[in-house]
């Protein structure tokens, strides 16, 4: 099976006022579908920038990404918009759903922007908060839900649009530790369930037994492969 996720010899780096920070180094990784990667490492290890790279929000200083099927590393914004839209989930660890939408709306509005009909997006939308757990509270604005409830919604929305690779950074951060085990688990039984392929970068290292592959960023370049 070839590779739906191809990275080589990723570099970044900022600049500022003169000065350089390489912030990563030659990173390359493959990944097929339905797999999952785990990538641990400290605060600052550059681990959420290299999830934004390869989610099309950020841009390689050298190297080459290929995923799903296209080059993303030379793309103009107007395609990368549309790459991130149809082939990738984000989840970050803050919910960002829109107070003033129900959980049931949250899921709908992707699917409705993407050209979806109503009718189409509320059954998927149905099928999806079903899938979480959320079923009764599908009419709940967001301030009606806990925190762990939100994320399940989150997660929920990054499956909206059938993309085909997931990225989530620190999903679970915000969680205690017993609604962020459940948390986890419901991700990786979704990722699962719909056949996606999953990247999560966190710096709880007690995740990496759950993916198919685990690196750590230290100095930013892969460690412990």
């Amino acid at each position: 099976m070839s590779s739906l996720l191809e990275v080589r010899n990723v570099n970044k780096i900022y600049k500022s006022e003169g000065e350089s920070l390489e912030v990563l180094q030659e990173i390359s990784f493959d990944l097929k579908k339905g797999e999952s990667l785990i990538i641990t490492g400290e605060s600052g290890c550059g681990k959420s920038t290299l999830l934004n790279i390869i989610g099309g929000l950020d841009s390689v200083t050298s190297g080459s990404i290929n995923s799903c099927g296209l080059n993303i590393t030379d793309m103009g914004e107007e395609k990368l918009t549309s790459y991130r839209k149809k082939s990738v989930g984000f989840i970050f660890q803050f919910h960002y759903l829109l107070k003033d939408f129900s959980a049931l709306e949250n899921l709908m509005l992707p699917l409705l922007i993407n050209g979806e009909s109503k009718k189409i997006a509320k059954e998927h939308a149905l099928k999806l908060i079903n899938d979480v757990g959320l079923y009764d509270r599908k009419k709940h604005y967001p301030s009606q839900l806990s925190g762990g409830e939100r994320q399940r919604v989150a997660i929920a929305r990054a499956l909206a649009n059938r993309p085909k690779i997931i990225l989530a950074d620190e999903p679970t951060g915000n969680l205690d530790e017993m609604n962020s085990g459940l948390i986890q688990n419901l991700l990786f039984k979704l990722v699962e369930d719909y056949n996606k392929s999953l990247i999560l970068v966190t710096h709880d290292a007690t995740i990496k037994s759950k993916g198919n592959f685990h690196y750590s960023i230290k100095s930013g370049r892969f460690v412990n492969q």
